[in-house]
């Protein structure tokens, strides 16, 4: 009788497209490790802050960049408001 040790691989699921990645060779291979953390505070009913609400959220290759672009694009619209 053999044995094989056959190691655990992480599996990742994006959150905006839903496709799985994995950290290991082959397809689906997420190189970038990509994780947006928005740092927020919640609410109550008056407005003022009463709890952590911050989020993050695991992104594929595709959709950080995608999001990145998004990002940059709204940040020049910004300061080219301000001016």
């Amino acid at each position: 009788m053999t044995s094989k040790t056959i190691p655990a691989r992480l599996v990742i699921t994006c959150d905006r497209c839903g496709v799985e990645t994995h950290q290991s060779l082959g397809t689906g291979r997420r190189r970038r490790k990509g994780v947006l953390s928005i740092e927020s505070d919640g609410l109550d009913a008056l407005g003022d802050p009463c709890c952590n609400a911050n989020r993050s959220i695991d992104l594929c290759d595709d959709c950080l960049f995608k999001i990145e672009t998004a990002i940059e694009a709204a940040m020049v619209l910004a300061g080219s408001e301000r001016r």
